[in-house]
């Protein structure tokens, strides 16, 4: 029942650990690595201190995907972590449409089939369209800074960039994601760009970062980890009851034929031509 809602509600991808789950773990260890190395001259002054911390956050990151589950999503997130970490260290170029082939590449090596299940088609079209958009925005944005008359301070600058890149993240994921969610389930969310804004900063974010930090606090004394555990545990049950609030109207998804394979080509060929265009 709580997946059909989330489905209806369009933010579905909140359930599996994914892309924000993995780069989370990533950013906290390769802070923490950094700092503790940072502690000692020895080491300050004999070690890259960039290529060692991103070396020693690959165990965390490994360790976080086995303890997650390793579904597919987990995996093409880990895989494009483990190559922009090994990037730094070899003083490579990080390339994130690369590693998300290779991404690709590897989970169809190790999972033959795996190419044909929604997860995979759902998890990296989304991305790779996520990866589009923001580029195309990047530009536009850097373009509309450059002619803006009366120049924002740095926090409006910010608080402006996040909620249009927001915006822009979830609309191109839904962009992505619609014609094969009414291929595989025949139902669109109309919704889902609302409930994007509102719910993945709680279940997505705020929940994830709150849940990660009682496990460290708890590795130091149970007390410690108890209330920031209670304050995810609200955040959680909000974003819960927010998701089958809005998932429970009416009019949030609407149900479709199911599309040929000739109709999602036009759709993405269409949906390409106007990212290009832009």
């Amino acid at each position: 029942d709580m997946r059909t809602v989330f489905s209806r509600a369009g933010v579905a991808h909140v359930l599996s650990i994914s892309g924000l789950h993995i780069s989370l773990v990533a950013v906290a260890s390769y802070g923490a690595w950094w700092w503790l190395l940072g502690r000692s001259r020895y080491l300050l002054l004999r070690l890259a201190m960039p290529k060692m911390a991103a070396l020693l956050t690959i165990l965390p990151v490994l360790f976080y995907a086995g303890l997650a589950g390793g579904s597919i999503a987990t995996w093409r997130s880990v895989v494009m972590v483990l190559v922009y970490l090994l990037a730094i260290v070899l003083d490579g170029q990080e390339e994130v449409y690369r590693s998300l082939a290779l991404a690709a590449l590897l989970i169809s090596l190790l999972w033959p089939g795996a190419l044909l299940e929604i997860s995979f088609q759902l998890s990296f079209l989304s991305v790779l369209w996520i990866l589009l958009g923001m580029q195309r925005f990047s530009l536009w944005w850097d373009n509309k800074k450059t002619q803006r008359l009366t120049p924002l301070t740095f926090w409006q600058e910010r608080i402006c960039y996040w909620l249009t890149s927001s915006l822009v993240i979830s609309l191109c994921a839904i962009l992505a994601s619609a014609p094969l969610t009414a291929f595989h389930f025949n139902q669109v969310s109309l919704i889902a760009v609302l409930a994007n804004l509102l719910i993945v900063p709680l279940l997505g974010s705020a929940s994830v970062i709150l849940g990660l930090s009682a496990a460290g606090l708890f590795l130091l004394h149970p007390t410690l980890a108890t209330p920031v555990l209670a304050c995810a545990g609200f955040v959680t049950h909000a974003g819960v009851w927010l998701t089958q609030l809005i998932g429970g109207w009416s009019f949030a998804a609407f149900s479709v034929v199911t599309p040929s394979l000739f109709e999602m080509l036009l759709f993405y060929s269409l949906l390409t031509c106007g990212f290009l265009s832009i």
